[in-house]
């Protein structure tokens, strides 16, 4: 964590006609306060934790942090809160579940540079509440007094009080003299004097304190190891402004802050021996951005390499939204304000989404339910990710055991083994073949090699639901894939209304006894469908009248 701070310069508001002209001309969406809706800045942290509870809490007792904004899940749980800290807001949700972030987003822990008026007081308000010391405060060259703390969900909290603005040129000399000093103190001595003691009594009524000018209560600080390919990603897809930023000796970037519209982002390199402390790693964070047209903003990033995870669509909760990862595994979620909902339309509103997709497990369809249909299927159409990118369809037959975990055959000649052994992600959809049945799973998960009496107990369930597995066994080239499940939809449209239930996360991971699955049986479909890809024409109906009889 590079705990840097410097004096904002002002922004050159470009004029009118030179604000057409680049939107006109380079396509780009420049970002306005207009996109902005009140009470949020543009970019707004979005933290993925396990025990978002917890975290709300840390947040009011630590920070006076004060709910703005919550959805609850039918069980009552928080699924989406809006916490404001001074004039910063921060978004948290669950990990494992569908929510307001991607679905598949796990735990992600952020790092931030709070601002406070008194960073002795807030340091021992923050170790009150459970967090766990990580510096202790103490003065630094680059104008703060400093510290720093983790809370329980491992988010880490620079903690400062602005002593004295540094101009440009004096902060990088502070940093050479710094760094020169540096080089002659043992790395013991060092880490001695960083660590420093506990601090000891309350202080519980400190506030937190006004920003310097430019900055944010809260400032989001990345970690990543490709600096000035984040901040290239920053100013093509936001139109950002890098404010300040010090060098290495070797002329690399140590620290550099970025503005993008209101808000503030700090970005420095990992496993360096940087200004501050070598312990940070590599910390990618995950934010909600408004912008004045998703639409433009995702084409820009997709042109500046970034991952298109979610596409451009509407949301329950009145926002037009895209997802996104930048090459530094930052994840982007960008959005449009088109309705203004009040917290009790919104919550009606997140019941009704939950109620369509039958989000509370077990009420509508049970995994005993889940488990019986994927047992009464032998085939499954499985997708992987080619060489150059593009998704690449397979048909393969498989078992599933009482974990949900798959288990299928393929020869090492086919695209789908090279596909996997590249990249493990994969997906399939299982039905939908059967006139007048309109079930079908969507399994998403990672492959894995089995070996040993493992591999031996899958093959010998693979081998008592598909006869011809051990005359495969036996020819050469033939390899053998257990798929572990991340992401699960089952979707009945015989039912009506019809049934779309998640499973995923938490709702996998129970014991299947609980919901019967481990007592369902792998009965025998009522009709056996084997496919015979050349002659039927369900699946080629290009086929001649003579290729047929082949």
């Amino acid at each position: 964590m590079r705990q840097i701070s410097v004096t904002v310069e002002p922004l050159r508001r470009s004029g009118s006609r030179l604000t057409d002209l680049r939107t006109k001309v380079l396509g780009m969406n420049t970002q306005t306060k207009e996109s902005v809706p009140i009470g949020y800045n543009m970019v707004n942290p979005y933290l993925t934790v396990g025990d978002v509870s917890g975290l709300v809490e840390f947040l009011q007792r630590a920070f006076d942090g004060v709910i703005v904004r919550q959805i609850k899940q039918p069980d009552g749980r928080i699924e989406h809160a809006e916490v404001q800290v001074g004039n910063s807001l921060l978004m948290i949700g669950p990990s494992h579940v569908e929510s307001l972030a991607r679905s598949h987003d796990e735990h992600r822990p952020g790092t931030f540079y709070v601002f406070a008026a008194d960073v002795d007081a807030v340091y021992r308000r923050a170790m009150i509440c459970g967090a766990s010391a990580w510096q202790a405060p103490a003065d630094t060259f680059y104008g703060d007094r400093v510290a720093a703390v983790t809370d329980t969900n491992g988010n880490v909290w620079w903690i400062a009080t602005r002593a004295r603005p540094l101009g440009a040129e004096e902060l990088q000399k502070r940093a050479d003299e710094h760094w020169h000093k540096r080089g002659s103190v043992p790395v013991d001595q060092i880490a001695k004097a960083q660590r420093g003691s506990r601090a000891d009594g309350l202080g519980m009524s400190e506030q937190i304190g006004t920003p310097p000018v430019g900055y944010k209560s809260v400032n989001s600080y990345l970690t990543v190891v490709d600096v000035p390919r984040l901040i290239e990603f920053l100013k093509g897809t936001f139109d950002a402004v890098v404010t300040a930023q010090i060098k290495q000796p070797d002329g690399k970037i140590e620290h550099a802050e970025v503005r993008v519209g209101d808000s503030l982002v700090m970005v420095g390199p990992p496993l360096v021996d940087s200004i501050i402390r070598t312990q940070d790693r590599h910390r990618p964070g995950t934010f909600y951005v408004f912008v004045a047209d998703v639409d433009a903003t995702c084409r820009r990033a997709a042109a500046l390499g970034a991952e298109i995870w979610e596409p451009p669509a509407e949301a329950f909760y009145g926002d037009r939204i895209a997802g996104f990862t930048d090459a530094n595994g930052n994840r982007w979620w960008i959005a449009t304000r088109k309705e203004a909902l009040g917290p009790a339309e919104l919550q009606e509103r997140a019941e009704q989404h939950w109620h369509v997709r039958t989000q509370a497990v077990g009420k509508s369809v049970t995994k005993s339910v889940l488990l019986e249909f994927l047992r009464s299927h032998r085939h499954a159409v499985e997708a992987s990710q080619g060489e150059e990118g593009f998704p690449e369809a397979a048909l393969v037959q498989f078992v599933v055991n009482d974990r949900f975990e798959l288990f299928f055959d393929s020869f090492d000649s086919t695209r789908k083994v090279a596909n996997l052994r590249r990249d493990p992600r994969v997906a399939f959809v299982i039905g939908g073949h059967t006139v007048g049945d309109a079930r079908t799973v969507q399994y998403e998960g990672m492959v894995d090699v089995p070996d040993g009496a493992e591999l031996e107990y899958l093959k010998s369930s693979y081998f008592s639901v598909h006869p011809d597995g051990p005359r495969r066994s036996r020819q050469r080239g033939i390899s053998y894939f257990r798929v572990r499940p991340r992401w699960i939809r089952y979707t009945n449209f015989n039912a009506a209304p019809a049934q779309i239930v998640v499973f995923e996360g938490a709702a996998l991971a129970d014991d299947q006894a609980q919901g019967g699955a481990a007592a369902s049986p792998y009965a025998e479909p009522q009709t056996l469908w084997r496919p015979h890809v050349e002659q039927e024409r369900y699946f080629n109906s290009f086929l001649s009248s003579t290729r047929a009889t082949l």
